[in-house]
């Protein structure tokens, strides 16, 4: 599998430490800090992190990417870092080329990624009006709501309602960083109903405003990544 295709991004460390507000995203990361190997799970909600080796570096799976060659599922690490000599599947794994070509060894599930995409798509203003976007992605993967919904956990660590809300968040976030959009135009931009959801929702994942959002992620390391090749 292209490596495209399988991470979302690559992060490092920074020369200087500092505290950053890391959005969910819906990503598993592996990470080598300090020498060892580290599985960042799946976020609920938004945290401040401090890193303090400037030789971090990281790799963000995209969504429904790592339980095939982990050997875990993602809601069993929401919330968490775990050391990478915990999962069977990474002993022995010294380093993140290794981790990469591990993946890329693996088989993801296509149908699934389908409706990942479907998901992606209706949480911003083109998705179709009236129609749920979770229905839409088990009509894409030809299940029914409810046993695409336990997959989908399964695959993703979240619902897949959870993982719209969050996956709008990472599309509001460059729209409030710009300088000529007010945030009620960037709220119905992002796909939000109006700027008062918009509200109600930054404040439910980040338990901040949207202004001060805005703020925060002047220091953030972890949205935008960069982009994988």
């Amino acid at each position: 599998m292209r490596v495209g295709t399988l991470l979302d991004g690559v992060w490092s460390g920074d020369s200087s430490p500092r505290s950053v507000l890391v959005l969910p995203d819906g990503c598993v990361d592996v990470a080598e800090i300090e020498g060892r190997l580290k599985v960042i799970g799946p976020m609920s909600r938004a945290r401040q992190a401090t890193l303090r080796d400037p030789s971090a570096r990281g790799l963000r799976f995209r969504p429904a990417r790592v339980r095939s060659w982990l050997g875990v599922s993602p809601k069993e690490l929401l919330d968490t870092v775990v050391d990478a000599a915990e999962f069977s599947s990474l002993r022995g794994v010294s380093d993140l080329a290794h981790v990469l070509q591990l993946a890329q060894q693996q088989v993801t599930d296509v149908g699934l990624l389908a409706g990942v995409a479907v998901l992606e798509r209706g949480c911003g203003p083109e998705s179709e009006s009236g129609r749920n976007p979770v229905r839409r992605a088990a009509a894409a993967v030809g299940l029914g709501s409810r046993q695409f919904r336990r997959r989908f956990v399964d695959e993703v660590g979240l619902t897949p309602r959870y993982f719209v809300r969050i996956r709008r968040l990472q599309r509001l976030v460059p729209l409030l960083q710009g300088d000529a959009v007010s945030l009620r135009d960037a709220a119905l931009d992002a796909g939000y109903a109006d700027q008062a959801h918009m509200s109600r929702e930054v404040r439910a994942l980040v338990g901040a405003s949207p202004s001060s959002l805005v703020r925060s992620m002047s220091e953030t390391f972890k949205t935008p990544a960069n982009n994988a090749s």
